[in-house]
């Protein structure tokens, strides 16, 4: 699955569910592009945590989220 498409449904899920949703991803940086690239979302922050995870929120029109980005090796 597309590192877009794998964000999108995190943030759905965490828009619909109310809760932080854990994301695995091969590459960070296309990560936050897919983020800063969608012009649905807006107040978009993260954090990087002390174990290299991103901790993204942001708004939607449909509501707030609020995703746990980790990369995954292989």
């Amino acid at each position: 699955m597309k590192t877009e498409d794998t964000i999108k449904g995190a943030i759905g899920r965490s828009i619909s569910h109310n809760e932080i949703v854990r994301v695995e991803v091969d590459d960070k940086r296309a990560a936050l592009e897919a983020l800063e690239n969608d012009e649905n979302i807006t107040n978009l922050d993260y954090a990087t945590e002390n174990d290299g995870d991103l901790d993204v929120w942001g708004e939607r029109l449909d509501g707030e989220f609020r995703i746990r980005v980790s990369v995954v090796s292989h």
